[in-house]
């Protein structure tokens, strides 16, 4: 059976969100569809945490 986990975003997940944010499938969903560049990215990650009534999660599939 799959083993799904619901983990909080953590700092070695960075590169990847910006990655996947940028990603023609995942870009047309967002909020903005402009390319985010690293500094812009780099910015949002550092807010992450600093509002208490947002959280943010990484689903993973059999430990991916």
């Amino acid at each position: 059976m799959p083993k799904v986990t619901l983990r909080a975003v953590a700092a070695h997940d960075q590169a990847r969100l910006l990655e996947w944010r940028n990603s023609d499938a995942v870009a047309p969903y967002m909020y903005s569809d402009h390319l985010i560049y690293e500094g812009e990215h780099a910015a949002w990650f550092a807010r992450l945490g600093t509002n208490p009534t947002v959280r943010y999660w990484i689903i993973e599939l059999d430990d991916h």
